[in-house]
């Protein structure tokens, strides 16, 4: 009898670790498992913030340096344009003064 009770015993606390055992592997991949998931949903997430600032960042020195070359030009060619005007402005105003005084 106590021979069959302690077979008894051992079978049911077998079964008992074997369950414990698989619940143990089950959970840690259903953890790992939830935990790559979140972690690529967070990372995919951060990457895209991360992109959207270096992004905008670079955008924002490259159209900075864009409009500065465009403004010099436009200026360059808009001084050269009133230079051009104010010098020939002068040499009229000179030809007339000449005539005038002679």
């Amino acid at each position: 009898m106590y021979e069959a009770s302690l077979k008894s015993y051992r079978d049911l606390k077998n079964v008992i670790d074997t369950a414990f055992d698989e619940g143990k592997i089950e959970g840690m991949i259903e953890g790992e498992a939830k935990g790559k998931i979140e972690g690529m949903i967070e990372g995919e997430a951060k990457g895209k913030i991360e992109g959207m600032i270096e992004g905008e960042a670079k955008g924002k020195i490259e159209g900075m340096i864009e409009g500065e070359a465009k403004g010099k030009i436009e200026g360059k060619i808009e001084g050269k344009i009133e230079g051009k005007i104010e010098g020939k402005i002068e040499i009229a105003l000179n030809l007339i003064k000449k005539r005038l005084i002679y």
